[in-house]
């Protein structure tokens, strides 16, 4: 069984990716890079580091060309929100604002930025009266769960109502995409079945949310916004959904401009 290997310099290339990874590197005082093994690895079996948060399929594809359809999650692709030092607090973090693949589940941070940036920015108050874009503020650095949590409820419809507005014009630029991709050479275009993987999956992940979404939306219009709030409206996971903590936002391999749709180079992907 390997333990650990020696290295004067960063070996990543030496490594595939993988979601799941047996790898670990560490750096000793001369600045020798070592790779420890994270499990017990067989013999003739892979060796696997993260190239990147693997939670984010388009940025492996974007940093490294290939496509990682392993991601349990995407982010999200709402670009449209200032990163703002109070944004940032909230959860503005593209390895955390998530749309899940198998589910189309919707992690919190999604959730509380668009609540925050978006649905409290727009709420006309009175000059004198406390808002509730500083309330929800407030309790989510001070960590006051029923507070926030009731500011959601109060404006869950709302919420959700952007998401779905993000997610219905996000599906139709993957289609305007599709077309302009129609007739066009594999052989001219060598890259164009990968950027129509990565797409797919995107698709894919963006109509699970849709689905949710829309039998939200369904509900909501049946009961009534007085009776929403009970357990059985409630689909967004507690739990386990966020991404990993290193991403960073703004870095020049965090940049997802490019993720609402490029034509670029004779080629496209979202």
């Amino acid at each position: 069984m390997i333990t650990h290997v020696v290295f004067h310099k960063m070996p990543r290339a030496k490594f595939n990716h993988g979601s799941e990874t047996e790898i670990e590197f560490a750096f000793d005082a001369e600045g020798n890079c070592m790779a420890y093994t994270t499990v017990d690895v067989a013999a003739n079996s892979p060796l696997r580091v993260s190239y990147g948060s693997p939670t984010n399929p388009s940025f492996l594809f974007a940093r490294y060309g290939f496509m990682d359809d392993s991601c349990p999650a995407t982010f999200c692709k709402i670009m449209d929100i200032p990163k703002t030092p109070d944004n940032v607090d909230v959860g503005l973090d593209p390895t955390k604002m998530l749309f899940y693949h198998d589910t189309g589940d919707i992690s919190e941070e999604v959730l509380d930025v668009v609540l925050y940036a978006k649905v409290l920015s727009n709420v006309k108050y009175h000059p004198d009266a406390p808002t509730f874009k500083n309330q929800f503020y407030q309790a989510h650095m001070s960590g006051d769960v029923a507070t926030k949590q009731a500011i959601h409820e109060q404006f869950r419809y709302e919420t959700l109502g952007e998401v779905k507005k993000h997610v219905d014009s996000f599906l139709k630029n993957l289609d305007d995409l599709a077309v302009k991709s129609e007739g066009k050479s594999f052989d001219e275009h060598p890259r164009l079945p990968l950027i129509l993987a990565h797409n797919e999956f995107v698709r894919q992940t963006f109509q699970n949310v849709k689905t949710n979404l829309d039998a939200f939306v369904g509900e909501y219009e049946q009961s009534g916004a007085d009776q929403w709030g009970q357990d059985g409206g409630q689909w967004v996971q507690d739990e386990g959904q966020w991404g990993q903590e290193d991403g960073q936002w703004g870095q020049e391999d965090g940049q997802w401009g490019q993720d609402s749709g490029q034509w670029g180079q004779e080629e496209q992907w979202a």
